[in-house]
């Protein structure tokens, strides 16, 4: 993308800092939320939407005329906090996650609510 690209983005997440780390001679047009991000989309005022994975299989069935490309920039891991002292949390989160990750569970619910579900709704 050139220097006269506009890329739209939400404010404070990692599409923002990608979009600064990998396009930073484009426009990086920053909202509140992704939805007024694809907003710009939409209405044209923006060339390209950079947004999280979590969001990446829905967003082209929200919005008709967005479509998206099979292609990720970065990858992210997310996490969950636990107070250093709460052994047993700890160990009973890494077990379920796991127990989920292995029987497909983890997928299933990937596939159902970031790609199949119906955002129109």
């Amino acid at each position: 993308m050139g220097k006269k690209a506009k890329i739209a983005v939400q404010l404070g997440t990692t599409g923002e800092f990608a979009a600064r780390k990998f396009f930073p001679e484009s426009q990086i047009l920053t909202f509140e939320t992704v939805d007024a991000a694809a907003y710009q989309i939409i209405t044209k005022k923006a060339d390209v939407l950079i947004f999280d994975e979590l969001y990446y299989g829905s967003i082209s069935k929200k919005y008709s005329s967005i479509k998206t490309i099979g292609k990720l920039l970065n990858k992210e891991k997310l996490g969950i906090a636990v107070k250093k002292e709460n052994i047993d949390l700890l160990l009973w989160l890494n077990t379920f996650i796991e127990c989920k990750k292995t029987d497909g569970t983890l997928d299933e619910l990937k596939q159902k609510w970031m790609v199949d579900y119906d955002w129109g709704e």
